[in-house]
């Protein structure tokens, strides 16, 4: 879409709205990477939780003399999961962002993190007639926290409902716990969709100004940015002014960039212009 505008115009020529094109571009590119962070990180972290629900339920439950029985279904759905999580942090280790990866990547892994913790529970409630609500609540609310780091608002949402159709499914095939107990963790559930809705976007909008400030702090006055960061593009419109202009030049700056090292034209530049400055504002 930017392509195409820019090959409308003459050389030379940049648009307005190529322009801001341009800007909501580089936008999406900024929350693609802080995406794909987060996504890393909720791979690790879903490989840790895999590593220490084994030693758990494994190991630790054969001390105390717990022992399942075994279960064909939970042997795969296991092996399963733990081939996913393993290709997962390798795939988001050497994947590049992209906005429309950021946008779709999220949606089968939470399916498959919700469809294992499912899997697993309707197992054990069939071996053992006994649905263990606490467990499968606990689970549901980690899954859904990781929609946090996500790319977008609607993963939170995607997470959430999911979340909420896998415990009150699995709580009508049980028909053992009370409407009480489905009805407030599915409260609490909606409730904690809502933080990390809230948190999601605070997080977005921290990131992309935090981006934007320390750009735009490299080339105007800090009074400039805070106003630019406040007001959005409304500030940057065109406006009649008085003002005062200082042009000023460095004596043999050209052949002294010809025969100086670049660091150190760059270090003679940041000394010129922290005095110049203090000059000008004072």
């Amino acid at each position: 879409m930017i392509h195409r505008i820019w090959t409308r115009q003459r050389p030379g020529r940049e648009t307005t709205v190529a322009r801001l094109e341009l800007a909501r571009a580089n936008q999406e590119q900024v929350l693609a990477v802080s995406a794909i962070k987060g996504e890393r990180m909720v791979a690790i972290t879903r490989l840790v939780l895999f590593v220490l629900m084994g030693v758990s339920q494994g190991f630790v439950t054969r001390i105390f003399g717990e022992f399942n029985p075994f279960d064909q279904i939970q042997y795969w759905a296991i092996r399963l999961y733990m081939v996913f999580a393993v290709l997962a942090v390798i795939v988001l280790r050497v994947q590049s962002p992209s906005p429309r990866r950021a946008l779709w990547m999220p949606i089968p892994t939470a399916m498959a993190d919700i469809s294992f913790v499912t899997v697993m529970t309707w197992r054990a409630w069939v071996k053992s007639g006994q649905l263990d609500v606490e467990m499968l609540a606990v689970s549901g609310a980690v899954l859904l926290a990781f929609s946090v780091t996500r790319f977008s608002r609607f993963h939170v949402v995607l997470s959430t409902v999911l979340a909420v159709a896998a415990f009150w499914g699995l709580c009508l095939v049980a028909g053992n716990v009370s409407a009480g107990a489905v009805g407030f963790v599915i409260a609490c559930y909606v409730v904690l969709g809502g933080l990390l809705w809230h948190a999601n976007i605070q997080l977005r909008n921290m990131f992309l100004d935090l981006r934007r400030r320390d750009s735009l702090s490299r080339f105007l006055p800090r009074q400039v940015v805070e106003s630019i960061i406040k007001h959005g593009d409304a500030s940057l419109m065109p406006v009649q002014r008085e003002v005062t202009i200082l042009f000023s030049d460095i004596r043999d700056f050209t052949t002294l960039s010809e025969t100086l090292p670049p660091q150190a034209v760059l270090k003679l530049l940041d000394d010129y212009f922290e005095h110049m400055t203090q000059i000008v504002m004072a």
